[in-house]
């Protein structure tokens, strides 16, 4: 059919969603070190395609594992050569200090990769998720300009932890329970009691405002809708799942 809708196309659908994660990953310590320097990036770049790759390359093991299926050793080998060169290229242009931190997401990585670890379906993999993927880069980023650091930041690593942390246990059940609804509905609500609790904290603290507060219940029941009305396939389900998560956090610290 010609006219299949473009969340169907993965020529499409893939690129976007690279993009969404890696944004959703950095924005955080980018936007905040962009502030103090306007050059950061001419220092960082590699970071953001280093980001890129891993995520597609845990796109591709998530598929993988859904299928009781797992890539080559061979394959693996070449993804961690082509890692380990775009590590030390970022460690060339900023600072070997962070080398420590990108073998932590390195070491996450593996443990998706291995299927017998069945990491997946852990009960740590929405943490680790939360942490790596909602702090890790953002700290890196931030510590690449030290003045950027500060209390305010700190503070502004709590929402994106805690939206990280939904998007690792939804994803869950997208690679392990072929979306289950009822399921969906218990992880929906109880694990945006997190996220209500990280709202409610930048609230008391004026990190955020009322008007932001309720753009994203409103992004929030509007992503429950879509997913509650929809049969959309496993990518698709992911790539709004991220879009939800960068909504947020764009809501949050733009």
């Amino acid at each position: 059919m010609k006219n299949k809708n473009f969340l169907n196309n993965f020529t499409f659908i893939i690129p976007i969603y690279v993009i969404l994660i890696t944004i959703g990953m950095t924005w955080i310590g980018f936007n905040k070190s962009l502030n103090i320097s306007k050059s950061i990036f001419t220092h960082i770049w590699p970071l953001f395609i280093y980001i890129a790759f891993s995520e597609l390359s845990q796109l591709a093991m998530k598929s993988m594992y859904y299928k009781n299926k797992q890539f080559t050793w061979k394959i693996f080998y070449l993804k961690e050569i082509i890692s380990l060169l775009l590590i030390l290229l970022i460690c060339f242009m900023s600072s070997f200090k962070i080398i420590g931190l990108l073998l932590i997401y390195e070491i996450y990585q593996f443990l998706l990769y291995r299927n017998f670890l069945h990491y997946i379906e852990s009960f740590f993999y929405p943490i680790t998720t939360g942490i790596i993927k909602g702090f890790l880069f953002n700290f890196i980023l931030t510590l690449s300009n030290i003045f950027a650091f500060n209390t305010n930041t700190i503070l502004s690593f709590i929402i994106p932890i805690s939206i990280f942390t939904i998007v690792g246990r939804i994803e869950q059940q997208l690679y392990q329970n072929h979306f289950i609804k009822q399921l969906f509905d218990i992880t929906f609500i109880s694990y945006h009691v997190l996220l209500l609790v990280s709202l409610v904290i930048s609230l008391v603290y004026n990190y955020i405002s009322i008007i932001q507060l309720i753009l994203i219940l409103v992004c929030t029941i509007f992503y429950y809708y879509i997913l509650k009305l929809n049969h959309l396939k496993q990518l698709q389900q992911n790539t709004i799942l991220t879009l939800y998560a960068v909504l947020i956090i764009l809501i949050t610290n733009f």
